[in-house]
C-alpha cells in the first residue's frame, strides 16, 4: 500500500476495468450474472453451496482490495459510485428475479447475487 502512490494511474484505471469485469462476472453483478443461476440449478448441491459461500465472497474481496489500491493513488479514478450503482442495480434485479422463481436452486443463485451485491454497496461507498 505504501508504493500505491507510485503506480501509473492510467495502468491502474485499465486494470480496474478488467478486474471489475472479471470479478464482477464471478460475483454475479447484474449485467454479468447470466451464468450463475444456470450453474447453481444444473450442478450438484454441495458444489452450489461452495460456489455461493466461498467463491463469490473471494471474488468480492479481491475487487475491494483493488479498490483500496485505487484510493491510495490520487491520480486514479474513484470507482465508488460505479460500484454502488452496479451493486444497487444487481440487488433490485435479483429481488425481482427471486419473486418470480419457484425452483429452489435458482432461488439460491439469485439470493447469492443479491447478498453479494448488498455486500458491495457499503464497502464500495467507504
Amino acid at each position: 500500500m505504501v508504493h500505491a502512490r507510485n503506480f501509473d494511474p492510467a495502468l491502474l484505471n485499465d486494470a480496474f476495468i478488467f478486474l471489475f469485469l472479471g470479478y464482477g462476472t464471478n460475483v454475479g453483478l447484474a449485467p454479468l450474472h447470466a451464468w450463475l443461476p444456470d450453474v447453481n440449478s444444473e450442478g450438484p448441491t454441495p458444489i452450489s453451496a461452495v460456489l455461493s459461500g466461498l467463491l463469490l465472497n473471494a471474488a468480492l474481496y479481491a475487487l475491494l482490495r483493488f479498490k483500496i489500491l485505487l484510493a491510495a493513488n490520487p491520480g486514479a479514478i474513484a470507482p465508488g459510485r460505479l460500484m454502488v450503482t452496479i451493486g444497487l442495480v444487481s440487488v433490485v434485479f435479483a429481488a425481482f428475479m427471486l419473486y418470480r422463481r419457484r425452483d429452489i436452486k435458482r432461488m439460491f443463485a439469485y439470493s447469492s447475487i443479491a447478498q453479494a451485491s448488498a455486500d458491495l454497496v457499503p464497502a464500495a461507498n467507504s
